[in-house]
């Protein structure tokens, strides 16, 4: 049996509310404190690996964590499929306030029917993509815990997707910025085990 940690990244320096997508925000000093009492609660998890995202806010969030669990002895493997969702030219980079009014219709669309939105990626593909971590990570560091790092929509959409639930229901899933999912991998299967914030 495996335990999975999967852990969103500390808060970013946003101060304008952007839409930052893919763009390399860096953690605010609230968001690497949020970090920090993230590798606390892990430190006794007996984390075996580390894998990010390799988005800046993500990398930070993970070599914190590191610190904190290891004094920063273990890898941290970067890994594309972590990345957030890609918003596409729409989103990324506007001010979450000017959206509604530049893109009622779009925007109205993705509060309600997230599924339906056409990002730059569609919501099936996302989980496709964070589900073959899992099943990689497992494949590659049998018999360890892992500590995954990544976004907010990546991991809501990989959680319904475990629970069986409809990716619509995106937005109603925890996940403040720090929090943590915790998984376990036994018999074949993942299930959720738990959820984790500070």
């Amino acid at each position: 049996m495996s335990n999975i940690y999967i852990v969103r990244h500390g808060q970013v320096e946003n101060p304008e509310n952007i839409i930052y997508g893919s763009l390399p925000f860096p953690l605010s000093k609230k968001g690497k404190e949020a970090a920090r009492k993230a590798g606390e609660y892990l430190k006794n998890k007996n984390i075996g690996f580390i894998i990010s995202s390799p988005i800046k806010r993500t990398m930070e969030t993970a070599q914190i964590i590191n610190q904190e669990i290891s004094g920063g002895a273990l890898e941290i493997k970067a890994d594309e499929r972590l990345r957030e969702i890609e918003w596409g030219k729409i989103f990324q980079g506007e001010k979450e306030k000017d959206l509604e009014k530049k893109y009622p219709k779009e925007w109205e669309e993705y509060k309600k029917h997230p599924s339906k939105f056409q990002f730059g990626e569609n919501l099936n593909d996302l989980v496709q993509r964070m589900s073959a971590v899992l099943k990689s990570a497992i494949k590659d560091y049998p018999d360890k815990n892992i500590l995954l790092v990544s976004h907010r929509a990546p991991i809501s959409c990989l959680v319904l997707n475990l629970q069986n639930k409809d990716l619509d229901c995106m937005h109603g899933v925890e996940g403040e910025n720090g929090s943590i999912w915790e998984l376990e991998y036994s018999d074949g299967q993942f299930k959720v085990n738990g959820y984790w914030q500070s």
